[in-house]
């Protein structure tokens, strides 16, 4: 291709990067085009789906760089950027994408990943399409009630499942940290990843990827609080009543504190707590990916002999190690007493150790 054509698909891809929650399908066209996404889709009748895997943890915790890798395995199937983009005709957008693939990709602004149409998302566009209260969404339970959504999800899955092949599904998205007892209602073989990362490494990309997307997307603009209500929700107790006063540091560390409280107050709650939740630091991934792997496909019940997991090697050698410890010039002295003080014991808990000793 010439600089000319390089040139535009790069403007492109950064125009829907940046308009990604409002790009959509008029619906009188989706009206039009809704028969052939069925007949493209094919019968799903008698399909179903098996032991479904959900990469769940904290914002800027490596859920893309971990399902990237994954999803390089051909025994799982995913929602793409191509699905999510286009959430009401999600397969017609995966058969576009295979027209386009390689002529529409781009390095994501936030954290220079190379992103095309075909990769792994998050399904943010298709968790909510049929939900009308946002904020309630993201602090739901259990007894959260949506049977139009739940009856989409299922057959979204079951349509990419047709589409990709493969035999299971796999989603990372940090929004469903806080959804997995309402995914487990709908899933009872579900199974919950959670990717853990450096608190001091996260909220240092936290802050950068806040200020971004915050000017991007007025969505985001109400994050802090969306975050007040999910500790109001689930009765966390010594957390600051006025979060979305707190320097972007220090409310970055208090949400990564939550979401592993939630977390494990969830799987506690789980009748099956301990069969269903992996806990897995990300450091660990970047540094032996092999055994990182290995535990995965374990845990999840997937084959775990040498040449199978081989198909991991290509991907894995493009690790990059040295953004594990970039915070340590990027966040100032007092901004990682600050962040240890709040995050210190889940530090303590996960094994990464502080910079000041209690």
């Amino acid at each position: 291709m010439t600089q000319t054509t390089d040139k535009r698909i790069s403007d492109l891809f950064l125009f829907v990067e940046r308009n990604y929650f409002k790009i959509g399908v008029p619906p009188v066209l989706e009206g039009l085009l809704s028969p052939l996404e069925d007949m493209v889709s094919g019968s799903l009748e008698g399909m179903g789906i098996d032991r479904p895997i959900f990469l769940v943890g904290a914002h800027r915790s490596g859920t893309t760089v971990t399902g990237q890798v994954l999803c390089t395995n051909k025994d799982f199937f995913y929602f793409s950027n191509a699905s999510d983009i286009f959430p009401e005709l999600p397969i017609l957008s995966n058969y576009l994408s295979k027209a386009l693939d390689g002529q529409f990709w781009g390095m994501r602004s936030l954290d220079a990943v190379e992103e095309s149409l075909s990769n792994p998302n998050e399904g943010i566009k298709m968790f909510e399409r049929y939900i009308e209260n946002r904020r309630v969404f993201y602090r739901m339970g259990k007894d959260y009630n949506n049977a139009q959504l739940e009856a989409y999800l299922k057959v979204s899955i079951v349509k990419h499942q047709r589409y990709f092949g493969g035999k299971r599904f796999l989603n990372k998205n940090p929004y469903n940290s806080n959804r997995t007892p309402w995914l487990k209602k709908i899933f009872s073989d579900a199974k919950f990843v959670v990717i853990v990362r450096d608190p001091r490494a996260q909220i240092c990309s936290g802050v950068a990827a806040l200020a971004m997307v915050t000017e991007w997307h007025e969505r985001w603009r109400d994050w802090q609080g969306i975050y007040q209500d999910l500790i109001t929700a689930n009765n966390l107790v010594g957390y600051p009543a006025d979060l979305a006063q707190k320097s972007p540091v220090e409310f970055c560390a208090w949400v990564w504190r939550a979401l592993q409280e939630i977390m494990t107050q969830d799987q506690k709650q789980m009748l099956d707590g301990n069969t269903a939740y992996q806990w897995q630091r990300y450091e660990d991934f970047l540094v032996d990916p092999k055994t990182w792997l290995y535990k995965f496909h374990e845990f999840c019940e997937l084959p775990t002999d040498p040449g199978y997991m081989s198909i991991y090697d290509q991907a894995a050698v493009k690790l990059d190690l040295s953004k594990a410890e970039g915070w340590r010039t990027k966040l100032k002295p007092e901004e990682i007493a600050l962040i240890e003080s709040i995050c210190g014991d889940w530090m303590d808990h996960f094994g990464y150790e502080r910079v000041n000793k209690v």
